[in-house]
């Protein structure tokens, strides 16, 4: 179950294409003639039971304050590394939302055109799983501040999770004087996304940045890690709304 931000209604995000709910049934005699049967049985189990599941826990679906899912989340938690960035989010939209998408076109193409042995398909999703758990042990290349595998001391999440047209805003995790962020993070030059009323001073890593000021828009300051691994940001004095920051 997706959702997206629609600009037209002030309340938040809404399912996209909801008013064509009443045709689904027809949209799934379409989709069993293309599938196998060997997918059918899985494919009817999963959607049964997320149905089941979105009905009693509307609100463990998707996490509107950093767009996680209660998987990706709770691997987050678990590693403290970034693995919600290997699951498709629409409500912000990551590479893994394109990658998804674009599977989605293959494996239909796939399934419609190419015979695929049976005997292979449990080893290949077995090999894949592997190299999506090491990679989500991994650092990425963006680190959005308000996500789960990110360790909080302090702070508080921006803009409030029920704020009237949220989509409107820049994410991100308020820092005062003495709150950290810790995080895994690849070495070399990287891009913060800041604001700031005041000269804010970070403490990174042994390192002080003093960033200026930014009004009402979003600063960027230039952050130069030394090596990769897990990295500690420490707001020394002011106020700062830390809303990302992307490897170069």
């Amino acid at each position: 179950m997706s959702l997206i931000p629609r600009s037209e209604w002030h309340g938040g995000w809404s399912p996209p294409l909801r008013y064509v709910v009443v045709f689904m049934p027809l949209l799934f005699l379409g989709a069993a003639a293309i599938y196998k049967r060997s997918f059918i049985a899985p494919a009817a189990i999963w959607s049964i039971g997320l149905t089941i599941h979105g009905l009693m826990f509307p609100w463990k679906l998707f996490h509107i304050e950093n767009g996680e899912n209660t998987v990706g989340e709770w691997l987050s938690e678990m590693y403290h590394s970034d693995f919600s960035r290997l699951f498709p989010s629409y409500i912000r939209l990551n590479y893994a939302a394109i990658v998804g998408a674009i599977a989605i076109v293959i494996a239909f193409v796939l399934l419609r055109f190419v015979r695929v042995p049976s005997q292979l398909v449990a080893p290949l999703i077995a090999v894949a799983l592997v190299f999506a758990f090491e990679a989500g042990r991994r650092s990425g290349s963006v680190i959005e501040f308000e996500d789960a595998h990110v360790i909080h001391r302090g702070g508080e999440l921006y803009p409030e999770v029920y704020t009237v047209a949220r989509f409107l805003y820049r994410g991100g995790w308020i820092l005062h004087a003495g709150d950290s962020v810790s995080f895994l993070a690849r070495g070399g030059a990287s891009t913060l996304d800041y604001a700031c009323a005041t000269p804010v001073t970070l403490a990174i890593e042994g390192t002080t940045l003093t960033v200026p000021p930014t009004g009402a828009r979003f600063g960027t300051a230039p952050v130069d890690l030394t090596r990769s691994g897990r990295v500690t940001i420490r707001c020394l004095d002011g106020t700062i709304d830390l809303d990302r920051m992307q490897h170069e």
